[in-house]
């Protein structure tokens, strides 16, 4: 959460806003550059997948929970250490313009732009939607198809309904950086060494989790990781057409194994179909909200509000990245990124959450 319409649609705004700016820095000028590549821009979309990437594989899921155990952990605070870790990589290339230094950078402000959209969104939708109180299998279930469903209608709203919908298009194919390898797609290893090494020096444990297996390379005693992220844009290009597919038999069996308890995963929680959405949870009358973590402060904010600030926040943490570049100085990110995914706040977590007037959805 939010969609990954949604998630796409930020990154693209924030381009197109600096490129849009009468009066440009020399850091606005070096990011426009750097998204002006097209494996650039393609890495950069995939990075606003962020910590959603673990939704889409086959893995385990702790109970008491709404989603994957590693995405949970992660946007849960754990984001930081790993954040920090990808951006001192980074920062340790001497030339970052690079062809693969400048898609790795691209990957890392995307995956900014994905935590700071969290931020920001996650609150309007947590209220809205709900959260488990108890924390039983059935009322986790619940809250999590409902959070799901929220922003699944949000994502219909900017690729089908909004205005600028022509100007904004979605496409899920160019958000997987993938090249062919003997006529099979693999992610770009640019893109994959960054994310594993990052994870195997921040978080050893989940980096073990994601091997398949380690292959030895022809003529070498290297042993090559096989990841997960190698099955990556196969698992969201089949679990986008599922969610996306108006095929009435199939969003029936969907509704079965969710309403029996069958099994229970994400990837069941499919899009309203053709097209719809509830234009109520958009917020445009401007009701009054409050954060679900009851952190002090009036909120009217509408959903194309709450877009306009993730654009601007995310461009503000960009030129802070950006401008060490041409310090060398290490980036400070705490003034940006300091904070929980799920609240927004650096000193509210999840389960802090406390405070709901949920509107029930239906898929």
């Amino acid at each position: 959460m939010p969609g990954i319409v949604t998630h796409s649609r930020v990154l693209k705004e924030a381009i197109s806003s600096l490129s849009k700016r009468e009066k440009k820095s020399y850091l606005h000028r070096s990011i426009e550059t750097l998204f002006h590549t097209p494996e650039n821009y393609t890495a950069g979309l995939f990075g606003t997948v962020g910590p959603n990437i673990f939704d889409f594989m086959p893995k385990r899921r702790a109970a008491g929970i709404e989603n994957n155990d590693i995405s949970f952990f992660l946007h849960n605070g754990g984001f930081q250490k790993l954040l920090h870790t990808m951006a001192a990589k980074i920062a340790g290339y001497p030339d970052k313009n690079t062809e693969w230094a400048a898609a790795q950078r691209a990957y890392l402000y995307g995956f900014i732009s994905h935590i700071i959209t969290d931020a920001v969104f996650h609150p309007y939708i947590f209220y809205y939607s709900g959260f488990p109180n108890s924390g039983t299998k059935k009322e986790t279930h619940f809250y999590r198809e409902q959070n799901l469903l929220f922003a699944y209608n949000i994502d219909n709203y900017f690729q089908y309904h909004d205005e600028r919908n022509r100007e904004f298009s979605f496409s899920l194919n160019e958000m997987l950086p993938v090249r062919k390898n003997c006529s099979v797609k693999m992610m770009d290893n640019s893109v994959k060494e960054l994310i594993l090494d990052s994870l195997k020096k921040a978080y050893p444990e989940i980096y073990q989790s994601m091997l398949i297996f380690k292959a030895r390379k022809a003529g070498s005693e290297k042993l090559l990781p096989i990841s997960h992220l190698d099955l990556l844009p196969y698992c969201i290009s089949f679990a986008y057409l599922v969610k996306r597919s108006d095929n009435i038999r199939l969003a029936d069996f969907c509704r079965y194994l969710r309403r029996n308890d069958i099994v229970y995963s994400d990837l069941i929680i499919r899009y309203p179909m053709n097209k719809r959405f509830n234009k109520n949870i958009l917020n445009l009358h401007r009701e009054r909200w409050e954060h679900p973590a009851g952190k002090i402060g009036l909120h009217y904010e509408s959903v194309p509000g709450l877009l306009t600030a993730s654009c601007d926040k995310t461009i503000e943490a960009w030129e802070k990245i950006e401008s060490t570049l041409y310090t060398g100085e290490k980036p400070d990110l705490n003034d940006y990124l300091g904070i929980n995914a799920f609240t927004g706040d650096s000193k509210l977590a999840y389960k802090d959450l406390k405070i709901k007037h949920p509107i029930r959805l239906t898929s």
